[in-house]
């Protein structure tokens, strides 16, 4: 968090400095990224009003709080037992499979996956892709195509962008900060990240993909202090179809996101 207000003071002077004006910046915060800017607006809610740098919020597919069982005691209970152990341990860094995944299928698609036992290398990409990886919610990274029960390929974005995507993912994300977003969000760790959502007052964009968090992430708007609040959940199926719908990464990566999602943030951004 204190690293992003960094980066977002960077930013404002840079926009000062080039003749840009002196007005905040709109926040945007993708997956992990709502917690990181949920935390920010939380602290700023203490601070003058001249010192602080957001004046909107756009988050993108992530649930700061839930009021779903099912969400807290799935992905999150999960996440957060794992990445304790790694901490009581003295073990600092959570592995991040993407790179690993990408190459294997790229270079021994048809090799066995050191990852899923019975799954090829190519199968267990495509699993990551499109897979329920979370338990009993229906998030997954991209919509895809199955065959006998397992998928083969993506719906809305080529495969080789996925792998490109893939490619680009670090090896090792920070433990404790899973830990402690995971811990927030499930009530299992008193932080001051949240202590003041009452408090948060700026314009609001709320988007999540009907496939994954989808009408679930609305429940942290309800707790803020903000009177503009605007959703925008897209989707391409029926709700009986979710696990089929638009995925995770899918809300920014897919052929249809431009009319779906970036147009809306456009429109948001001209707007506020």
């Amino acid at each position: 968090m204190d690293d992003l207000r960094t980066a977002m003071a960077v930013a404002y002077y840079i926009r000062i400095l080039t003749g840009n004006g002196h007005d905040q910046i709109n926040l945007p915060g993708f997956s992990s990224g709502v917690w990181t800017c949920s935390a920010s607006l939380n602290t700023e809610t203490q601070l003058a009003p001249r010192h602080r740098l957001a004046k909107g919020l756009i988050a993108a597919d992530g649930t700061y709080q839930t009021d779903s069982e099912a969400l807290k005691n799935s992905c999150y209970v999960n996440e957060y037992n794992c990445t304790k152990a790694l901490l009581d341990k003295g073990e600092y860094g959570d592995f991040v499979p993407f790179a690993s995944i990408a190459e294997l299928a790229q270079t021994d698609p048809n090799g066995d996956s050191p990852l899923i036992p019975g799954f090829n290398n190519m199968q267990a990409a495509m699993f990551f892709a499109v897979g329920l990886i979370l338990g009993e919610v229906t998030f997954h990274y991209f919509a895809g195509h199955q065959e006998n029960d397992l998928p083969v390929n993506l719906q809305y974005v080529p495969q080789d962008e996925y792998f490109d995507f893939m490619a680009a993912g670090v090896p090792w994300e920070a433990a404790k900060f899973i830990n402690e977003y995971c811990g927030l969000t499930r009530e299992l760790l008193d932080l001051p990240f949240d202590d003041h959502p009452g408090e948060i007052t700026i314009p609001i964009l709320n988007l999540s993909p009907a496939g994954v968090f989808g009408e679930l992430s609305k429940y942290t708007t309800t707790l803020l202090g903000s009177a503009d609040i605007t959703h925008v959940i897209p989707s391409l199926h029926p709700p009986e179809e979710a696990v089929m719908d638009l995925g995770h990464v899918d809300l920014l990566m897919a052929n249809k996101a431009p009319a779906l999602v970036w147009w809306p943030i456009l429109d948001w951004i001209q707007g506020h």
